[in-house]
């Protein structure tokens, strides 16, 4: 968590320091999952100094904040819902992939990390979520979520960033 967990892997292992902290509060939700707002609380309650931000919306929405904290250096955790399922499914987004003409920036792909996915080999990422747009050009309600086995369509409910530094 951005610098203050020396040893993520071992974590619930730790009786002192940031990892114990830490775990104390996470550990409630290591078997059922948690939702960005749990998260968020979770977060400011370690007292760290870091200011999550929960952004919930529509896909469109959802996948501009994405691309901005993105692009302004933030960690975002996003969630996305595959098509034909009712589970939300948490993915770290950790790079934004497009085309640069001129000055002129157009993404089109977010790059996450799943941990339900085998490891990245020779990239930083190991999923892929690419807008789907419609025949007239327009972005669609939707994305192609693709993975090393896998491709399937999700679209985006929210997201998280995390800033570092108390409040202004």
């Amino acid at each position: 968590m951005l610098g203050h967990l020396s040893d993520p892997l071992r974590v619930p292992s730790r009786r002192h320091g940031p990892e114990a902290a830490f775990w104390e509060l996470a550990w409630p939700f290591y078997l059922s999952g948690v939702t960005l707002e749990e998260l968020e609380a979770l977060i400011l309650e370690l007292d760290w100094g870091l200011r999550p931000t929960v952004f919930e919306g529509s896909h469109a929405n959802v996948l501009q904040f994405c691309e901005q904290e993105l692009l302004a250096g933030r960690p975002v955790i996003v969630t996305l819902q595959r098509l034909r399922r009712a589970a939300l499914h948490a993915v770290l987004a950790v790079g934004v992939e497009g085309r640069q003409t001129g000055r002129a920036f157009e993404a089109h792909s977010l790059l996450l990390i799943d941990s339900a996915e085998t490891e990245p080999v020779l990239a930083v990422h190991n999923a892929r979520l690419t807008w789907a747009t419609e025949r007239c050009g327009k972005p669609n309600g939707y994305a192609r979520y693709a993975t090393a086995f896998d491709e399937r369509k999700a679209a985006l409910v929210g997201a998280m960033s995390i800033r570092s530094g108390k409040p202004q």
